[in-house]
């Protein structure tokens, strides 16, 4: 049968066309992944947008947190040269209402010096109380312009996170929010 002249030609144009449908598939493979692409491209940004106001909303709820801890009478006391160990423990239990209301990782409040003198994990293996963070950007920061803030990953809890800093006008410290 193959000795037949016009076999031969069948066979030739059969893998012609299979070759042709071959490279129409391919071709039209990329042109059609090419065009999805593009086409999701704006429904992306969407949900960039979308997520990038959630976090800026996210942030705006902490953002007045170092502020209001300012003013809190129990944290001032605690920032007293001479504060006693009932009103360490008192900040102490404070911040750690404070962190559970508010979701937060952790709330501590550092003496002018960066020692962290009250802490919402006072009463954990790893506590900030006693720590001196008067090395961090934030802290620094905080006590030449009111306001610190850092983006970290890793410590304090291996988490992300972002620590919100207020210096205190009546204590001289800092009140600190790791969110």
């Amino acid at each position: 049968m193959i000795g037949r002249p016009g076999n031969a030609r069948r066979i030739w144009v059969a893998l012609v066309v299979m070759t042709l449908c071959l490279a129409v598939a391919i071709g039209g493979n990329a042109l059609l992944a090419r065009y999805y692409i593009v086409a999701t491209v704006p429904q992306g940004e969407n949900i960039l947008r979308l997520a990038v106001s959630g976090l800026r909303g996210e942030l705006a709820r902490y953002e007045r947190l170092p502020d209001l801890m300012d003013r809190n009478p129990v944290l001032v006391r605690a920032l007293a040269p001479d504060a006693d160990p009932v009103r360490l423990a008192a900040a102490n239990l404070y911040l750690r209402h404070l962190a559970r209301l508010m979701g937060l990782s952790d709330a501590y409040v550092m003496a002018p010096d960066g020692m962290t003198v009250a802490a919402s994990n006072f009463d954990q293996a790893f506590s900030f109380v006693g720590e001196r963070f008067d090395y961090r950007p934030y802290f620094t920061d905080a006590l030449a312009g009111g306001r610190g803030a850092s983006r970290r990953l890793g410590r304090p809890r291996a988490s992300g996170g972002i620590t919100l800093v207020g210096r205190s006008g009546t204590g001289g410290g800092s009140s600190a929010c790791w969110c």
